[in-house]
């Protein structure tokens, strides 16, 4: 019966120990791991929200964003220790992403370090913004979470299976100390004997049956992971491909307006021109009178002003410094990072500078240092709740070399 007492003792408590230590370990998994979920759901964000990827920058997003966005892909995309949450937020604030560290960065870290989780299953915080008055889609999130939680689940079994290997050492140690302490002891009757070998073989059994199971667990549990990220995986890029074509469709939605506006203006043209013969012609059969000779003239004077001046109206993104644009940004049609639009004098090599009233405010809203105070001056200080701009009074911008120079700023009001 002692030897029975003995060996039960030591199999219930090395069970114990193992659930215990399996459970802090857990946690101290999920300690490790918390820097980098953070800055790993904050790069799925950037992705999500302008489409970007380390191959390719795409339409959305400025070159500065982009830029802070392949800087943290290449360092944090795969599990990186000692993260520095503070120098991560001083990057995103200096890269244009000043609007994603007080909200999305700041959210992801407070919810992971402040909670009382200890695995990354029960993330509660979703984005919620929109680009282009469309919701945006969360397959990059979805597929960062889902490598989160592969990473823990493959650490948190690497710590169990080293805990196992030590305590079965450390019990079949503390086994023969236990046998060696039984064998002074002497023995009452054959049955106890016989009893008690009896005992060690059936848990022996249920050792060797448990240890099965728990190996066909850990097949059929790494099969179904591999299963769920191919299908998140065929999900991901047939949603890719889908996005890709509402770009596409929407590109040449917009070639398509633009060249139906040059239609309208050819034709414009045309009907002048015609007018202008028809004038011309009857000019020559009716010579006007006296009277109406100071009308013809002023008209031709007035056509002569405007062949002289035709400004050209070309569109500009944001300033990649203060008071300071790119020429290489310039474009002649309207894009979706167009902010500011200029009536260019080519001969003066001078324009009048200005904010397109109907373009997408949110990222300037969100950054005004990068996209507004650096080409305009505010008639009223800004608020986190301004919804849209009004200009008061048009600024002056000039070319000098390869870049616009602004020499005065535009006047905007927050409304």
């Amino acid at each position: 019966m002692k030897k029975l007492i003995v060996l039960l003792w030591v199999f219930f408590s090395s069970i114990t120990s193992i659930v215990a230590q399996s459970t802090d370990e857990n946690q101290e998994v999920y300690d490790q791991l918390k820097p980098w979920a953070v800055v790993k759901l904050t790069i799925a964000y950037m992705e999500d929200l302008y489409l970007f990827s380390p191959d390719k920058k795409g339409d959305r997003g400025s070159n500065k964003e982009y830029k802070t966005y392949k800087k943290l892909h290449t360092d944090y995309s795969v599990f990186k220790e000692d993260i520095n949450l503070d120098s991560i937020s001083g990057l995103l604030k200096k890269g244009a992403w000043s609007g994603a560290s007080e909200d999305q960065f700041l959210k992801y870290k407070n919810e992971l370090f402040n909670s009382e989780y200890n695995n990354f299953r029960n993330i509660i915080y979703t984005p919620s913004n929109t680009y282009n008055n469309s919701q945006i889609e969360k397959s990059n999130r979805d597929n960062a979470l889902v490598q989160i939680n592969n990473y823990f689940n493959s650490l948190s079994e690497i710590y169990v299976e080293t805990t196992n290997v030590e305590d079965d050492d450390n019990n079949k140690e503390e086994s023969k100390n236990n046998e060696a302490q039984l064998k002074t002891t002497p023995t009452i009757t054959k049955n106890n004997t016989f009893f008690s070998l009896f005992l060690r073989i059936f848990i022996g059994f249920l050792l060797v049956t448990s240890s099965f199971f728990n190996y066909r667990y850990y097949k059929l549990k790494k099969g179904k992971n591999r299963i769920r990220n191919e299908r998140n995986n065929s999900k991901s890029s047939s949603n890719g491909e889908i996005s890709i074509l509402k770009q596409r469709l929407q590109h040449t939605q917009q070639e398509l307006s633009s060249k139906n506006n040059e239609i309208d203006n050819l034709k414009r043209r045309l009907i002048r021109i015609e007018d202008t013969d028809r004038i011309s012609d009857n000019y020559s059969s009716n010579p006007p009178s006296s009277e109406r000779m100071p009308e013809i003239i002023s008209e031709t004077t007035e056509l002569e002003v405007s062949k002289q001046y035709s400004p050209e109206i070309i569109y500009l993104s944001s300033p990649f410094q203060n008071l300071t644009f790119a020429n290489e940004d310039a474009s002649k049609e309207k894009t979706l990072d167009s902010l500011y639009l200029v009536e260019f004098d080519k001969q003066m090599q001078t324009g009048e500078l200005s904010v397109i009233a109907d373009a997408d405010l949110s990222r300037a809203l969100n950054s005004p240092d990068s996209y507004l105070e650096t080409a305009c001056a505010y008639d009223n200080e800004y608020f986190n709740n301004a919804r849209t701009i009004q200009v008061t009074e048009k600024g002056e911008i000039k070319l000098d070399g390869e870049d616009w120079t602004v020499t005065k700023k535009v006047r905007i009001k927050f409304i």
